[in-house]
């Protein structure tokens, strides 16, 4: 998220991911903003699914918080682009 100026709070999953792919969320007390649920395909490439949240409206400090994330709708697929310009 940050590579590509949009920040992201990185969040290890507490149980079974939604499918892999682009959703729109809601974080209690933080409100909404857009999901990734995946390998990270075009950036850094992990082995493990990682969930990546962007908020729409803050720009404050998430280490170290718990956050409860409602996915809303999925928006679509998890995708390799060629590069990140691309991707943003």
């Amino acid at each position: 998220g940050r590579e590509l100026g949009f920040p992201t709070a990185n969040i290890a999953l507490a149980q079974r991911p939604p499918l892999a792919g682009i959703y729109v969320v809601e974080v209690e007390n933080f409100g909404r903003g857009v999901a990734s649920v995946g390998r990270r395909p075009t950036v850094n490439p992990v082995a493990k699914p990682l969930l990546e949240v962007h908020l729409f409206d803050w720009d404050g400090e998430l280490y170290g918080r718990r956050l409860r994330v409602r996915f809303l709708r999925k928006l679509r697929d998890e995708a390799k682009f060629d590069d990140l310009e691309r991707l943003r």
